[in-house]
């Protein structure tokens, strides 16, 4: 897809997202390239979030710093466990997903989920 074909869909009033923000392809000079309002962190940053090595979170917060000076959000993807869900969420992580809040869903059952009462929500947002 062309970055004019993104600007137009932008034009839209459809916000884009950057996934697998910091790996490969989709690295730092794509925020100058591309329209977007979001950047996904990737989840093998957020599975090494644990190690001894503080390469990784050292990483994630510069990532972070890059998403808040270009007044991006931010979404940490893979979050599986309590330590990274308080670390991104310490950090401004603006909002998490992954198995810590639920498997993926069939559509059906997404939609019984959301409508029982006291359940956490799927995509937390601070």
């Amino acid at each position: 897809m062309s970055v004019s074909t993104l600007e137009e869909i932008h034009d839209l009033g459809i916000n884009l997202t950057l996934d697998d923000f910091g790996t490969g392809y989709t690295a730092f000079s794509q925020l100058i390239n591309y329209p977007v309002s979001c950047l996904k962190i990737d989840k093998t940053f957020i599975d090494n979030l644990n190690s001894e090595d503080k390469t990784t979170s050292t990483m994630i917060k510069a990532i972070l710093s890059i998403a808040d000076s270009y007044q991006l959000k931010t979404v940490g993807e893979g979050v599986e466990n309590h330590q990274q869900y308080e670390f991104l969420l310490d950090q401004g992580c603006d909002m998490l997903q992954g198995y810590l809040f639920s498997k993926p869903l069939l559509w059906k059952d997404l939609k019984n989920k959301l409508s029982e009462t006291n359940q956490q929500p799927f995509l937390f947002k601070k």
